[in-house]
């Protein structure tokens, strides 16, 4: 769920949207059958690591977005490095190192 979220994320740096609209429109179709549940743990997970942006427009109504500054690191990720408190490809996780 998270890397086919960075993924979209990574390839549309500009893209912001709700976790339902996450849910509906950015997920492959073998993942859009996922609940809003596991869209938000993915999307706090995300927030926590300061990979992700968020903003409340309303109570109720809260829009995320890529932090630009943050990308290259999450390409790493992507390509098989595993991050401290997200879990590798092999399922393991390790802690991550920039060098």
């Amino acid at each position: 769920m998270i890397r086919a979220i960075l993924r979209y994320w990574v390839k549309n740096p500009d893209a912001k949207d709700t976790a339902d609209g996450i849910l509906k429109w950015w997920l492959p179709g073998d993942r859009a059958g996922s609940g809003k549940e596991e869209v938000q743990k993915a999307l706090d997970a995300l927030i926590c690591k300061g990979w992700l942006i968020k903003r409340e427009t309303t109570p109720n109504r809260i829009i995320y977005g890529l932090h630009k500054e943050r990308v290259e690191e999450i390409k790493k990720f992507l390509n098989g490095f595993s991050i401290k408190g997200i879990g590798a490809p092999s399922g393991r996780v390790e802690k991550y190192s920039k060098g």
